[in-house]
């Protein structure tokens, strides 16, 4: 160590002690009017401190000579404060921003927890900091929740959405994913296809199981909860191969059939014979799928103009938009004459409080459209109709929309408008 002292002196007295150890100066006593040159400090290889400081918050409040609460300024207000039980760590992250966040009663864990937002501040600095860290330590099923609100908000249903979360849920417990990185495709291919040589599954159920997986591996990264999706590069199997469900159109003489005993049949879930012969009639001439027509209200048909229509909103729409279903005029004249009979069979109806004014109710209400397939296999027995041909192909309730499209087909429709249709 080495030490030089310098002294100057007026009148006697001491105006500078300046101090040279290890080749850093340190000045103790400064006169202004005494002006001495002091060499450069030599850089240093240390950080810069991070002001990291660890504290409890400090809460007043006024109070009266009864000890209620009062302003500032009401009088006889006397000052009272009070410590947080809460530890507070506060400390400037990797952008340089000084940071505040509420960590720990526990003033040993508190501490532990600040250390460690320093280390993370000081990786972000050197750019060694991992975005996606948070998110790889929460559990799979927090993840699967929040992506099943995401379907909800962008616009799906409820049950479209419920339904694709459980087979996301599926995948993950039976390959044991419990966090982000434990997904491997090739656990997901080899459970998948166990599935299939299992018979537990058809090749376009197992589409559908894929899909959803990478729907929701891909919503993660878009939604920066991790950097890449492992199952991107699988695909889909040709479902052609291994069709378990195939449908048939109904012949004309089947379809008269089913009409006829289904507006002689019981009710099914509130729908009764000659609303469900109606039904049948709309679903053959529009090709709308159950949910679609079960949405209809009285608004929804456009009958008086000079091409009829039906229309579904995107809301229940499958395409997610604004369906306009031209229809002929026969049907429109069926539909008029069969809502004049329902207006005249409601007129002396009582109305319920709260219900909606009639061009807003459902023209087929309840919840048929969840068991639409068994309604129609009733009336299919009724009408002693085959359920399945000699070719195994079904007449269920989305066959009807087969109905539509192969008499599209008959009329000589063009392919590209009969895929808009």
């Amino acid at each position: 160590m080495s030490t030089f002292v310098l002294t100057t002196t007026e009148a006697g007295s001491t105006r500078a002690l300046i101090i040279l150890v290890d080749a850093t100066w340190f000045v103790s006593t400064v006169d202004k009017r005494l002006h001495l040159p002091l060499p450069e400090q030599p850089s240093s290889s240390k950080p810069q401190d991070n002001m990291a400081t660890l504290f409890r918050r400090t809460f007043t409040h006024y109070v009266d000579s009864h000890g209620r609460r009062v302003a500032k300024d009401a009088f006889g207000a006397r000052k009272r404060s009070r410590r947080s039980k809460q530890w507070y760590g506060r400390f400037r992250d990797s952008d340089g921003i000084v940071r505040q966040l509420k960590l720990s009663p526990n003033k040993e864990a508190a501490r532990q927890l600040l250390n460690e937002l320093v280390r993370k501040a000081e990786l972000g600095k050197a750019g060694m900091v991992d975005h996606y860290e948070e998110h790889h330590r929460a559990p799979l099923t927090t993840h699967i929740d929040a992506f099943q609100q995401h379907l909800v908000s962008k616009g799906g249903t409820k049950t479209h959405a419920k339904h694709s979360t459980s087979r996301v849920r599926a995948i993950c417990d039976a390959c044991g994913f419990l966090r982000i990185f434990d997904i491997q495709a090739s656990q997901v291919a080899d459970w998948l296809k166990g599935e299939l040589d299992a018979k537990r599954m058809a090749v376009r159920t197992r589409n559908g199981y894929l899909i959803a997986f990478k729907t929701f591996c891909s919503w993660l990264v878009k939604d920066r909860r991790t950097g890449s999706n492992p199952v991107a590069h699988l695909s889909r199997q040709n479902q052609e191969v291994d069709r378990r469900v195939r449908r048939r159109a109904a012949t004309p003489d089947e379809l008269s059939k089913i009409l006829a005993a289904a507006s002689q049949g019981p009710s099914f879930r509130g729908i009764c014979g000659r609303d469900r012969a109606m039904l049948y009639t709309v679903a053959t001439s529009t090709g709308f799928r159950a949910a679609e027509i079960a949405s209809l209200t009285v608004s929804s048909l456009q009958l008086d103009q000079e091409c009829p229509s039906i229309s579904v909103t995107a809301a229940y729409s499958k395409r997610r938009r604004n369906d306009v279903q031209p229809i002929r005029a026969d049907l429109a004249a069926a539909l008029r004459d069969w809502l004049a009979e329902r207006t005249e069979s409601e007129t002396h109806r009582r109305v319920k409080p709260g219900e909606s004014q009639p061009s807003e109710r459902r023209l087929w209400p309840g919840t048929w459209y969840q068991r639409a397939a068994e309604m129609l296999r009733r009336d299919l027995g009724d009408a002693d109709v085959d359920f399945e041909d000699a070719a195994r192909r079904r007449l269920d309730f989305h066959a009807l929309r087969h109905t539509f499209i192969s008499n599209l087909s008959k009329a000589e429709v063009h392919p590209r408008k009969a895929q808009q249709l």
